[in-house]
């Protein structure tokens, strides 16, 4: 899949829940200062889970995990290049 496709579908489902005045963010931005809070944390794991018919393992779902859109995307590009 390509890169910035996937980069722009990971902000497309974060832009959700992050505050108005937020929009326009980098991947480095921390989830926190977007808004973002550990509910809808969770809610945009499972939105991702839908949008790349993927499976987070609990593994993979720790606190480091969700500190950016970088970080989330480091985890979703794991699976995603995943030859399982």
């Amino acid at each position: 899949m390509e890169s910035n496709n996937v980069v722009e579908r990971l902000k497309s489902v974060i832009s959700k829940y992050v505050q108005e005045n937020n929009k326009d963010f980098s991947l480095d931005t921390g989830l926190v200062s977007l808004g973002i809070n550990s509910f809808n944390a969770i809610q945009i794991l499972v939105d991702l889970e839908v949008e790349f018919e993927v499976e987070f393992t609990e593994n993979m779902i720790v606190p480091e995990m969700f500190r950016s859109p970088q970080n989330i995307l480091n985890s979703l590009n794991e699976i995603l290049n995943c030859n399982c």
